[in-house]
């Protein structure tokens, strides 16, 4: 007996000591993975900021021109607007006028370099207006802490701050804590220096600074005279860091806790009904090893007759052949189920299918206008919708939806939204109207507290007069007849079934013949490769305009292998749901 007890307690003490070392080296390195996962995410995030606001700028043709007179105006007073305004839109609505209704981001630097004295600084106002309201937008989106875009020279002794964004609740001005003003002077200390060395001598295109409970994370857009123009993110991490450390605790302490628990009853069934009877069960098990077939090794352990554990143990274990046997029978019956389902699921997604318009072209005795839709869902069903139909026989309705899951809870959001939808517009009314009406249904029965962001759109197909209202969703591209393709920008309406009661608001435009006008989910900027990528909207709109001179079908399609070309083999992320309508001249054949 006590040779036996020995055992047990040489056993209890290695137990004990595997729990000890299991549970520091689990907290060393789940600590050095978090942290590291948490720093990558946020680098990951701060790059498609700063590929969406570089791609933003670099639409501008003059963008050069204008950070190079924001540097030669440092000290003088510009009328800069840092959120977007009607006052902002006035200045640009006067300033298009003056200059043959050419947008802000048409005009070319040797356009700009012409213009009076006067114009130059308007137009470098208004596009610094235009920039700030994005960075603004992407800051609240994003949850940074600050972004900003600064101007440094190579010795990186300070930041001279261009554009900073705010969502709205930090003050402007000077202060550590503060949206900084344009033209604020800030030194930097060595680790900031030498982090911006990395980016400012071309070894890197990114850099962070890891500080005081945050992280700062640079990356260099271009190059303005004796100046780099650096893109700036900041990201607080200090309460995260403490969560997650007391989380740490939390777990670790509770995992050596039922390891504690499991190591003593081990060691209690160890000594119960190891220890004493196996002399017996060894026997058993000599017998068993014999008899390789599955009645010999049942008759083997039914000759284990004592009455403890080891005995049960034996008919538990000869029962349990029989559960095998009953096992196997199982799994084939489960296989034959998911086999169902999924048969179940093709059919679900023929169903869907179906619920879209899939008619092309839909109405042939219309020749103002032609229009072609598709949907590669993510999953066997999706919670993207398109929808089109004439409510009368002067205009035409477009719809083009996304709902925020996938599969089949989404696709049942998805015909709801898009039943609701269609009938309320055949009702008649402006698109703000019709959403509102939509909205306070979808809104009223949410239990999945789902949403869906909706763009919808009626046109007039004799005059392509056109009004429109966007709740939540991507930005329209438009190709003007001859021209190359831009995104429409306006303020966005809430998204649906967020809220009873909510307005939404109406944008008008007007479509010529030659125009085509490109709706579509964001399932393609969002398209991400194996390297976690976004395809972005820089590359998007580069694919509208290689495929601009298409059919509706090809275009389309050239966008869609655009796409496949830069995801590779990475798994789809999301629904890719395209709207292309072109206008035109009805007496042309």
């Amino acid at each position: 007996m006590k040779n036996k007890r020995s055992i047990v307690k040489s056993a209890a003490l290695i137990f004990l000591a595997s729990i000890l070392l299991t549970m520091l080296v689990a907290f060393l390195v789940s600590r050095v993975i978090i942290d590291q996962l948490y720093i990558n995410q946020r680098w990951l995030v701060f790059e498609g900021i700063s590929e969406s606001i570089e791609g933003t700028i670099d639409n501008y043709p003059s963008h050069e021109w204008v950070f190079s007179y924001l540097l030669d105006h440092l000290d003088d007073e510009l009328d800069l607007d840092y959120e977007e305004c009607e006052e902002a839109r006035e200045k640009e609505r006067d300033f298009v006028s003056r200059h043959n209704n050419q947008p802000l981001i048409g005009f070319t630097q040797e356009q700009v370099e012409s213009f009076s004295e006067e114009d130059q600084k308007r137009f470098a106002e208004l596009v610094y207006n235009q920039w700030i309201v994005r960075m603004n937008d992407l800051l609240q989106r994003f949850g940074f802490s600050y972004l900003s875009i600064f101007a440094s020279d190579d010795t990186a002794a300070e930041k001279i701050f261009l554009l900073s964004a705010s969502d709205g609740q930090c003050e402007r001005g000077t202060g550590k804590d503060d949206a900084f003003l344009f033209a604020t002077r800030m030194e930097n200390d060595e680790q900031q220096k030498s982090e911006l060395q990395v980016i400012l001598s071309g070894e890197d295109k990114y850099s962070h600074y890891d500080a005081a409970g945050h992280l700062s994370f640079y990356s260099k857009i271009l190059q303005s005279g004796d100046k780099s123009i650096i893109i700036t993110g900041t990201t607080s991490n200090a309460d995260t860091a403490s969560k997650m450390n007391r989380g740490l605790v939390i777990i670790v302490g509770i995992l050596a806790l039922l390891q504690a628990i499991s190591a003593t009853l081990c060691m209690v069934m160890f000594y119960h009904f190891i220890l004493k009877p196996i002399r017996s069960m060894s026997r058993s098990v000599v017998e068993y090893s014999r008899s390789k077939e599955t009645e010999k090794s049942k008759e083997a352990l039914s000759r284990i007759r004592s009455r403890n554990e080891i005995g049960e143990l034996a008919a538990d274990f000869s029962n349990m052949i029989d559960e095998v046997d009953a096992h196997i029978n199982e799994v084939q019956r489960i296989t034959a189920e998911k086999e169902r389902i999924n048969a179940e699921l093709s059919v679900a997604t023929r169903v869907q299918a179906g619920l879209l318009p899939r008619t092309f072209p839909p109405f042939p005795d219309k020749k103002e206008f032609d229009i072609y839709a598709s949907m590669d869902p993510a999953k066997e069903v999706g919670g993207d919708f398109y929808d089109f139909f004439m409510p009368d026989d002067k205009h035409v309705a477009m719809v083009i939806a996304d709902v925020s899951d996938k599969g089949i809870p989404a696709a049942m959001f998805m015909a709801t939204s898009k039943a609701f939808i269609r009938n309320r517009t055949l009702m008649g009314g402006k698109p703000s109207e019709i959403l509102y009406d939509v909205n306070n249904q979808l809104s009223a029965d949410n239990m999945g507290e789902m949403f869906v962001t909706v763009w919808l759109a009626i046109i007039d197909i004799e005059t392509g007069q056109g009004l429109e209202a966007n709740a939540g969703h991507e930005h329209p591209a438009l190709r003007r007849a001859g021209g190359s393709f831009e995104l429409i920008k306006y303020p966005h309406s809430p998204m649906l079934a967020v809220m009873k009661g909510l307005k939404f608001s109406d944008h008008e435009f007007v479509l010529h013949p030659g125009d085509r006008l490109v709706v579509y989910t964001d399932g393609i900027p969002e398209a991400t490769d194996q390297n976690e990528e976004l395809y972005g909207f820089v590359r998007m709109m580069e694919s509208f305009d290689r495929n601009k001179d298409l059919t509706l079908e090809e275009f389309q399609a050239g966008v869609k292998r655009d796409i496949e070309s830069f995801v590779g083999e990475a798994e789809q992320f999301d629904d890719i749901t395209m709207l292309v309508f072109d206008m035109k001249d009805k007496n042309q054949k």
